[in-house]
């Protein structure tokens, strides 16, 4: 096996850039920002050129009430974080059907799952999250999106994969 490139800059891979051909599900996740805007269109460029666009799914991680809404003005609606991110995710390429939205949920009271909020995280919390704290990245974001990628991929693949898929 080649060598693990490990200067800065490079990716851990054995290459300049992961050979997206070797994977069955390429995901990107999207804010609804100009970031993840660019980064997907990027992303399907490398997938258009390795021949696996079908591949490509798109995840997008509500924060709930504190997403920015939708908003009419002077007669102009612009669309909310999770409609830009949709956008975002269609207008590279990627059809509707391979974009989804997740929330993080919490079970209440009485055991019903209900969505969960950073403003009530907060609350919950006593206060605003300390400086430095990824608050809303890994509990709110990445935890969730792999959580529904692990729902989508993984559980339907084990039976096929002799027990070598992931949890």
């Amino acid at each position: 096996m080649p060598a693990i490139r490990t200067e800065p800059g490079s990716t851990l891979i054995p290459a300049a850039a992961p050979d997206l051909a070797a994977y069955d599900y390429v995901a990107g996740q999207l804010s609804g920002g100009k970031d993840s805007a660019v980064m997907q269109f990027l992303l399907m460029d490398a997938a258009r050129a390795a021949g696996v666009e079908d591949r490509v799914w798109t995840f997008h991680a509500s924060l709930g009430v504190l997403e920015w809404p939708a908003v009419v003005h002077r007669d102009l609606r612009y669309p909310s974080v999770g409609e830009l991110a949709a956008l975002q995710s269609l207008r590279s390429g990627v059809p509707t059907s391979r974009h989804v939205q997740v929330e993080r949920t919490v079970a209440d009271a009485v055991g019903e799952f209900v969505p969960d909020s950073l403003l009530a995280y907060i609350a919950a919390y006593g206060r605003f999250p300390r400086l430095g704290t990824r608050y809303c990245t890994k509990s709110f974001k990445e935890s969730e999106v792999s959580k529904a990628f692990t729902q989508l991929f993984v559980k339907p693949s084990r039976p096929h994969c002799g027990g070598r898929c992931g949890s």
